[in-house]
């Protein structure tokens, strides 16, 4: 691996370092006597423990990852503090890195933190979703977004619900005082399944949205899901169950 490549490297995974922490220190998951995502603690590996495709990816048995040629899936562990000490979250994953493509940068979550009912997704307020995020991104103390205007973020694609795939996806921008021109964009797709979901989480700009999100959903799609673990194969006798609905859902994505 040569300089330019080994820096690039390093970049990109400081970048999914920073998608996952941010991720899991503001989410708020509302899930029935589960221990709240901001207590969950990401501990992503080294480099050395990165893998390379293809290669199949187990995600904590929920599903699997055929991850391509010429990407690297980044590992993470999540724990949480409990009274007796460290304890597993209910979530895997990591990020995803193209090595061709070095502004790529997107995490692959499978949660198992309860199953979602759909039955709001004809109600989902807008409004109301998007100053949420709004509150999330004024929250957040990270430097990236010191620079974001107060008007943001914006839907780029409000929240759209496939009831029959059981699948969602929405995408914000937020823009910069940076004086460019170019805004982030960060677009999530999501799948309900028995006993929570499978998403990916794609950190753009605007500039390179466009092929950045192609390349996600190619990923997305590739995902397979673990047998009987399909959304209709939920069994209200043995496994747990989200309380918010899908409203709830969208706003645990942070």
């Amino acid at each position: 691996m040569n300089t330019t490549r080994a820096s690039e490297n390093g970049a990109l995974f400081l970048r999914t370092a920073i998608l996952l922490v941010a991720w899991l220190l503001i989410a708020r998951p509302s899930v029935a006597n589960a221990q709240p995502a901001k207590d969950c603690l990401p501990n992503v590996a080294p480099r050395s423990q990165w893998s390379e495709g293809p290669i199949d990816i187990d995600l904590g048995g929920e599903a699997t990852l055929p991850l391509p040629q010429a990407m690297s899936f980044v590992p993470t562990i999540f724990t949480m503090r409990t009274h007796s000490g460290l304890a597993p979250c209910p979530y895997t994953g990591g990020g995803v890195l193209s090595l061709q493509t070095p502004k790529f940068n997107s995490a692959v979550l499978a949660s198992s933190s309860g199953w979602v009912s759909d039955k709001d997704a004809e109600q989902l307020d807008h409004a109301d979703l998007l100053a949420h995020w709004r509150r999330i991104y004024a929250e957040d103390s990270g430097l990236r977004h010191r620079f974001i205007k107060p008007d943001s973020p914006q839907w780029l694609e409000a929240p759209r619900y496939d009831p029959v795939e059981k699948i969602l996806r929405f995408s914000l921008v937020a823009s910069y005082n940076y004086g460019n021109g170019e805004s982030e964009v960060r677009y999530h797709v999501m799948r309900l399944t028995r006993r929570g979901s499978i998403s990916v989480i794609l950190n753009s700009t605007s500039t390179s949205i466009g092929f950045d999100r192609h390349v996600a959903e190619q990923l997305f799609s590739s995902i397979r899901l673990r047998t009987g673990n399909g959304y209709a194969d939920f069994n209200p006798a043995r496994d747990p169950v989200a309380t918010g609905g899908l409203a709830a859902a969208i706003k645990d994505l942070n």
